[in-house]
């Protein structure tokens, strides 16, 4: 017998996805959602399948992520749109069009829904329903799952997406990352590539040859760094080492992260970039840092803040963009801090939701204006450069997931019904850190051109100024050598700009990656009160609906 919910075309598949049902209900117990209350033969106009926009979440029903956004069911239903998880659907056709066909529905739906299915008025805005319906109802707007069996196929039903294949294929090319950001004012840190390709084509006693003395000339500017694969993410296989100390090479640091790189290269490629340093006691406030103290502790984490040694504290920062069919908007504000360079929430960082209040007040304004900058510049370089490189990604990203080449087709991928192209970028979850230009007593130590893409220092390793144009608020030119204070002894910013007239920020933000899927909506839940909870997926599901209902629009259905 095969549960409500599951389906596939192979006995063993239909069996091993059954299995999994009894994980998925053992999952939405632990994470405190109730069991669904199973709804058979339900009829599409109770839900208004004809009249809303039905979007489709194709996510098991047990993923631990998507259940904070299907609580916003009630609330999305009175903006006109139904969510829906369906584990299973099935490519069709309606009216001679290919459609995504919903046989039944996991979710949230409001009282009034529930009571024209049932006859009975429920507690409460919502019930959690697991809904066979009479007739497959069509998916207006699909949030897909990137390892669903129809993911080659998704694109041919034409209807938006939150993540088309090409955008998600680029998001896993960290080798490409400092040529997508190109153009924007947006760099990321320092980085050499070592590609699989050049490495498997000699020996091995060659390959290493060239890696070390590529990490040899690397170190020379950046003494500690990272080594970590191309396409994996949530630092799997990633290391942090100095390879310099005192000016000394440390060899046996040098060759760990030698043979990392070789061993990762026999089935991927490497990336090497600079530690960004990261001052995490700087940049929060002390409210914030005491906060951070007591959450370790109960994770059985002791910090130290003030006393020697200091505990090592990291942090970065993420946005979410999503396309609403006109713009984008911003749908989450993230910091993740933790103790060691490479951790995320799930390795032990803690997250905290990003707001003004706990940055100190002196980098406010600028971190604020900073990321927002650096998250929609950045944005628009990456469209550009996955519209202008279509072709070097795929074949990059088929030759690391073979299995989907006798799937995809090498050509340009085309646009939903709407005209919002599938070469575009609907959705992302960017990551970036500060860059202090400052020193620890604020102090003016280095410019950043966003023109040129680099940091510019005003000292030589010497410690001589190296001659960069600072202006003052009269634009005067400003005499300097030794670093220039940015605050008065009362705190108050001191204006500067540079030879451009632009005014001279604390920091600048530099982007580490972008991501797929839907990674932190849970823990950024979490951290918010009561009365806001359902926030940020609530604004990404608001602005998928709204490009689905354009496409219900438009189909007729």
């Amino acid at each position: 017998m095969v549960p409500l919910g599951v389906r596939g075309e192979a006995e063993a598949e239909r069996f091993w996805f059954s299995y999994a049902r009894l994980r998925d209900v053992a999952v939405l117990r632990h994470e405190g959602f109730p069991l669904p209350e199973v709804l058979r033969g339900v009829d599409p106009e109770d839900i208004k399948a004809r009249e809303r926009a039905n979007v489709a979440i194709v996510y098991p029903h047990g993923n631990t992520t998507v259940p904070v956004a299907l609580e916003q069911g009630p609330k999305l239903v009175r903006d006109g749109i139904n969510l829906l998880l369906c584990a299973f659907p099935e490519i069709g056709e309606v009216d001679g069009r290919k459609v995504l066909l919903l046989h039944d529905g996991f979710g949230r739906i409001s009282a009034e829904d529930y009571e024209r299915i049932t006859g009975k008025r429920p507690e409460g805005e919502g019930v959690w329903v697991l809904m066979e319906f009479r007739e497959p109802i069509v998916a207006h707007g699909i949030f897909f799952h990137f390892t669903h069996p129809l993911r080659p196929y998704i694109e041919e039903v034409q209807a938006p997406l939150i993540q088309p294949f090409l955008w998600e294929a680029a998001t896993y090319l960290k080798c490409a990352l400092p040529d997508m950001l190109r153009g924007s004012g947006v760099r990321t840190a320092e980085q050499v590539n070592f590609y699989h390709g050049d490495l498997m084509a000699v020996p091995e006693e060659e390959a290493k040859a060239r890696i070390e003395k590529e990490l040899l000339a690397f170190s020379e500017r950046y003494p500690t760094i990272i080594v970590k694969p191309e396409k994996e993410s949530g630092g799997r296989k990633a290391k942090i080492l100095p390879v310099r100390g005192d000016g000394e090479v440390l060899w046996d640091n040098l060759r760990e992260l030698r043979d990392l790189i070789y061993d990762i290269c026999k089935a991927d490629n490497a990336v090497v970039q600079e530690v960004l340093e990261s001052r995490v006691r700087q940049l929060y406030t002390r409210e914030f840092l005491e906060d951070l103290v007591d959450r370790f502790a109960r994770l059985g984490v002791p910090v130290l803040l003030d006393r020697e040694p200091k505990t090592p504290l990291f942090s970065y920062f993420r946005q979410v963009l999503v396309w609403n069919g006109e713009n984008y908007e911003i749908s989450h504000h993230i910091t993740v801090v933790s103790t060691r360079g490479i951790a995320n929430v799930g390795q032990g960082g803690l997250l905290y939701e990003y707001t003004d209040d706990i940055i100190n007040p002196k980098y406010r304004e600028d971190m604020r204006r900073g990321i927002t900058e650096a998250a929609y510049r950045s944005m628009e370089a990456q469209r550009r450069y996955i519209r202008e490189h279509w072709r070097e990604i795929l074949e990059e990203y088929l030759d690391a997931f073979p299995e989907f080449r006798d799937r995809i087709r090498m050509e340009p991928p085309g646009e939903d019904l709407t005209g919002f192209s599938y070469m575009d970028i609907p959705y992302e979850m960017g990551d970036y850190m500060p860059v202090f230009l400052v020193d620890e007593e604020d102090r003016l130590v280095r410019l950043y051109d966003p023109d040129e893409e680099k940091l510019v220092p005003l000292f030589d390793e010497g410690g001589r100024p190296t001659g960069v144009e600072i202006y003052d608020g009269d634009g005067r030119p400003v005499q300097y050598d030794e670093p220039i204070p940015m605050f008065d002894r009362d705190g108050n910013r001191i204006p500067l700009f540079d030879e451009k007239g632009r005014p001279i920020p604390t920091l600048v933000l530099y982007k580490i990656e972008p991501n797929p899927g839907a990674g932190l909506w849970r823990p950024h839940n979490d951290q918010l009160p009561p009365e806001r909870k359902g926030e940020g997926v609530y604004i990404v599901f608001r602005c998928l609906g709204e490009r689905a209902k354009a496409y219900r629009r438009l189909f007729g259905s």
